[in-house]
């Protein structure tokens, strides 16, 4: 059974975990087609549906399509989302 979700992939100008910042503009052009993967790799688990950035940062409308990830985010086993990335410069 899949799962549909909704939520920020990054917060502009906030420090993450690993003390990257993101600034608004970071996702433009947004891809017309991105995969959904598993910790940054492997097969694909679901699909994004939509992508957009709003004030705050950008949201991500997707669903997963593995029937184990979408019972382990609906117990709350998962709980976060990210990207991953190449910067094009560091400053």
């Amino acid at each position: 059974m899949s799962l549909r979700f909704a939520g920020y992939a990054a917060l502009f100008d906030r420090p993450d975990r690993g003390g990257d910042i993101v600034r608004a503009g970071a996702f433009r052009p947004l891809p017309a087609t991105l995969p959904l993967l598993w910790e940054h790799g492997g097969a694909p688990v679901g699909e994004v549906e939509a992508l957009a950035e709003d004030a705050c940062g950008l949201t991500v409308i997707g669903r997963i399509t593995s029937p184990a990830l979408a019972q382990a985010v609906r117990v709350r086993a998962v709980t976060g989302l990210s990207f991953g990335y190449r910067a094009r410069r560091v400053r």
